[in-house]
């Protein structure tokens, strides 16, 4: 999988969906997530506070800062927007992701440890974010 960085959201594509998207987040922190193939859209998502099974297995790469596995990890941007795709297509697919702080400035948008290992093992191409 390769990651893209863009350094700030101006030139970043589909800006505007991504930043409305984020706005349905029920998460302090909104994150969203576009997957594109061929230029079109074919998956959209946003963090939510509600869990996922898939998510449990990989609760244990999310840390608090004492290196212990959080007991609570919600649905990430990421991995819902995946969620059902099949690999032959997130292998040919480009995953968008941006994050908005509580006071909706544009924030580092790398996946976390978790996030990467399930995109990693789904088969994903490529993963496009935004770090300041």
């Amino acid at each position: 999988m390769t990651i893209k960085t863009f350094t700030g959201i101006d030139k970043f594509p589909y800006q505007s969906t991504l930043l409305d998207l984020a706005d349905q987040s029920d998460h302090s922190i909104r994150v969203s997530a576009i997957l594109v193939q061929g230029g079109k859209m074919i998956s959209r998502a946003c963090n939510s506070r509600k869990t996922h099974p898939v998510i449990e297995k990989y609760r244990k790469y999310r840390k608090d800062k004492n290196g212990n596995a959080l007991k609570y990890v919600g649905s990430h941007a990421e991995f819902r927007c995946i969620h059902g795709i099949d690999r032959e297509t997130l292998k040919k697919s480009v995953l968008y992701v941006v994050r908005i702080r509580r006071d909706k400035s544009i924030a580092p948008s790398l996946p976390c440890m978790m996030c990467h290992r399930i995109l990693s093992f789904y088969g994903l191409r490529e993963v496009r974010c935004v770090v300041i």
